[in-house]
């Protein structure tokens, strides 16, 4: 949720996170913060100024606890593809602060990152969650960004990898999902919404969240046309498809 993002919480803005909040709420009353540390959208002072920093936490988990916001991610992007930690995060503190603060308001906390196909960065991200992890991390949050014929190449892998999260003890959600349709030839993209849902449910994963529904509105390439509805906001093949591999009537 944009509204969310630090550069607006920092600064006491609410207002438009909560009209969010209550158009969304008449759908469901499950919502994800996202995200509280990323390189690409700080807060709007320095993340030096302890004083500011743990006010601002405070101020924002309150607002969580009050709009049943009861999953955050924590911390979003932070391994680089080669394995190391982006240098703006060398001092783990106020991860581990954050983490500790949104214990304290029972809501639970993931590490989110994306193109986890890569090995370097799956064993960068391992160790960074090793350490989170002592410190009260609850999961990790997986981004599926990809194009449907790149996703169906390297599913697999993804898979594996969410594997060894769990084997450490950790929740693995699916927080992002886009499957552009670059060839333009549909029953690729069915196959890799179909791939999706086996991986879901091959790993007991519960919650599947996709960074939008319609072709009408897509953040990036809205050309490949990567989303479950099309222009008309009518279910596709691929939303089908993924429904029944669930077992769920679409």
């Amino acid at each position: 949720m944009n509204q969310l993002k630090p550069n607006l919480t920092s600064l006491g803005e609410y207002q438009s996170a909560q009209e969010a909040i209550a158009q969304i709420n008449k759908y469901t009353k499950n919502i994800r913060g996202s995200c509280i540390l990323w390189h690409r959208n700080l807060p709007v002072f320095s993340l030096n100024n302890s004083k500011k920093f743990y006010s601002w936490l405070e101020s924002l988990f309150e607002f969580s606890n009050q709009n049943n916001l009861n999953k955050w991610d924590i911390l979003n992007e932070a391994i680089a593809d080669n394995g190391f930690l982006r240098s703006i995060w060398h001092e783990y503190n106020i991860i581990f602060e954050a983490i500790k603060t949104a214990n304290k308001y029972n809501i639970k906390t993931y590490y989110c990152d994306y193109r986890v196909h890569i090995k370097s960065k799956q064993e960068g991200i391992l160790e960074l969650l090793m350490s989170l992890k002592k410190h009260g991390l609850h999961g990790f949050s997986l981004q599926i960004h990809y194009t449907a014929e790149r996703f169906l190449l390297v599913a697999d892998r993804i898979a594996n990898f969410i594997s060894r999260i769990q084997f450490m003890g950790l929740e693995v959600d699916i927080s992002e999902v886009t499957l552009w349709n670059k060839t333009g030839f549909k029953p690729i993209q069915v196959m890799a919404y179909e791939k999706l849902a086996k991986l879901a449910l091959n790993a007991n994963i519960k919650t599947i969240i996709f960074w939008g529904y319609s072709d009408r509105s897509v953040w990036r390439h809205p050309e490949y046309r990567p989303h479950p509805f099309d222009l008309e906001n009518r279910p596709k093949q691929c939303w089908v498809n993924f429904n029944r591999a669930l077992n769920i009537s679409a």
